[in-house]
């Protein structure tokens, strides 16, 4: 059975015409349908008022109204409720123009019979079911979207407050840490025949202590400032980015030697300000955790599933030997492999700068990429314990993922992709 009852609203003034429509409908074995006819306009109404009803049968020409504007009375006052018209041989193109108003269909009345009235009626019902649910979803919808809106609207002014709170702490965090330093440098010079070493000794950890500060505000500024920056998209050549990061950090600490692989002529689209700013980071990360090291060696390279990449395996480096740090080591490529799957189904680029430095424990991982959080084999290394986060947030911007693997004592690979 369809439903328990529908409930019929027949309007129609021929007698002829209402008693085959209704014996159409009663003793249905499989659906019971409850009839109630008017033959006026006015009638139609006022049941509307009084009654509910699943459907509406209307006859275009009435006694008291005319063609379209008899369903645009019914239409107007029962909106909610699927319309079937009825027409005669002369009716058909205004019941066209009455379906395209919102009727859910039309019949001649030669045809409003047996099957095809009762197929008509329970088809009428379900579209218009159909339109109330999509109606419906459709409000849902717009209000999510307002709330979205809404919501989004709040972050981007929270995120102007916190980039003015940044401004403002920098500034005033700043001027007494140049004060501080000032007075330091003066003591120093003008009075170190006067001060005994000790008291030296002590200046001296307290421009230290300042000098880390000045670092740490520079470091939060730099972490807040990355998702203000606009995502104007490029081609960047990474590989000249990473070669111009390594000659600077050499030209910095010439006493130091540290070998670099880099595979060359890696491009990928992105934001050239803030790909250099994680660069940058992830360089010198390798690098001052591979200050022990006697040979240390730093690879910058790509790892692809695209089997016409050049740079997707070991030998395609010129530079590279065979008694060197292997890029994609056994030991780092098996702890890759789990992220792996994910990355091929959208062929994605698997960029990677490894170091053979301290490394760390994979038990620490989750304090990677969060702010202020060092691991213990971190702790003998000066840093503020923000860069990694700023590295994220860019990745981030870029639609990309990043991640690390790492043994102690046997180096550190950081992944990462972009869009």
């Amino acid at each position: 059975m369809y439903q328990d009852l529908i409930k019929i609203l027949l309007i129609e003034d021929n007698p002829g015409d209402a008693f085959l429509i209704q014996e159409s409908l009663t003793n249905r074995k499989t659906m019971n349908f409850e009839v109630t006819q008017v033959e006026r306009l006015q009638d139609a109404l006022i049941c509307l008022e009084k009654e509910e009803f699943d459907i509406i049968l209307l006859d275009l020409s009435l006694p008291d109204s005319q063609g379209l504007n008899s369903f645009i009375s019914i239409a107007s006052k029962a909106a909610h409720l699927p319309i079937v018209v009825l027409t005669g041989l002369n009716d058909t193109k205004i019941a066209l123009k009455a379906v395209r108003l919102g009727a859910q269909d039309y019949l001649k009345k030669d045809l409003a019979t047996g099957d095809i009235l009762i197929y008509s009626l329970c088809y009428a019902i379900e579209r218009q079911r159909m339109k109330e649910q999509l109606k419906q979803q459709k409000i849902q919808l717009e209000f999510t979207n307002a709330e979205l809106e809404k919501r989004t609207e709040q972050l981007e002014q929270l995120n102007q407050e916190l980039e003015a709170f940044s401004y403002s702490v920098s500034h005033d965090l700043r001027s007494p840490l140049l004060s501080i330093d000032g007075f330091l440098f003066f003591l120093e010079n003008q009075s170190s025949t006067q001060l005994s070493s000790q008291i030296q000794y002590y200046l001296q950890r307290i421009r230290e202590s300042v000098n880390r500060m000045d670092k740490l505000i520079g470091s939060l500024l730099d972490l807040s400032r990355v998702q203000n920056i606009e995502m104007c998209l490029t081609e960047v050549n990474l590989s000249e980015m990473v070669t111009a990061i390594a000659e600077e950090l050499e030209q910095q600490n010439s006493q130091r030697k540290v070998q670099f692989k880099i595979a060359p002529n890696l491009v990928a689209l992105g934001n050239p300000e803030l790909l250099k700013i994680a660069l940058t980071n992830l360089v010198s990360n390798a690098w001052k955790y591979t200050a022990k090291e006697e040979d240390a060696c730093i690879t910058f390279g790509v790892f692809s599933n695209d089997s016409n990449d050049s740079y997707d395996s070991y030998d395609s480096y010129d530079s590279y030997d065979n008694d060197n740090l292997d890029p994609l080591s056994d030991k780092h490529q098996k702890q890759l492999i789990p992220l792996i799957d994910s990355i091929q189904a959208r062929r994605a680029k698997i960029y990677y700068i490894q170091d053979n430095g301290v490394g760390f424990d994979m038990c620490q991982a989750n304090k990677l990429f969060k702010p202020f959080q060092r691991l213990e084999s971190s702790k003998n290394f000066k840093g503020t314990g923000i860069g990694l986060a700023t590295v994220k947030r860019i990745i981030h911007r870029h639609q990309g993922k990043i991640w690390a693997t790492s043994s102690l004592g046997q180096g550190s690979t950081f992944y990462f992709t972009l869009n």
